[in-house]
């Protein structure tokens, strides 16, 4: 488990969850309150290979209550920076009766092509906590 403690801003340099020599993943700005969610964060995704990947995440809670994200899935082509939002709208988390957002968990999964139903390639469990 990979256990990162966070405020409402993040550091100047990326946080990386996942670094090795296919893909590097990493949450690079924390969204809270615009456009249609209430909060979540913008990963950064560097397929480093020339295969396409698809990053997943899954189990997730908020405060140990389940409540998945609004998107969770995003695949990647081959040689392709691209960035992803994980967010959690209002709607949901009422639906989930979360009184607060405090520690957040999920696993990060990522799969060889767009075939997400076979074993993941890849995977670690993150916990954000706030300090």
């Amino acid at each position: 488990t990979t256990h990162i403690f966070h405020t409402n801003s993040l550091p100047d340099e990326p946080i990386v969850l996942l670094d090795n020599q296919d893909i590097k993943v990493s949450i690079v700005e924390y969204l809270n309150k615009a456009n249609w969610w209430e909060f979540g964060y913008k990963f950064k995704i560097e397929n480093k290979s020339s295969r396409v990947f698809t990053v997943m995440f899954d189990s997730m809670a908020i405060v140990d209550i389940d409540c998945s994200a609004t998107i969770s899935l995003y695949t990647v082509e081959g040689g392709i920076t691209a960035y992803f939002n994980l967010a959690w709208d209002r709607d949901s988390l009422e639906r989930s009766w979360i009184p607060y957002i405090d520690d957040i968990s999920f696993m990060l999964r990522v799969y060889e092509d767009s075939a997400w139903k076979s074993p993941a390639k890849y995977g670690i469990k993150v916990l954000l906590k706030k300090d």
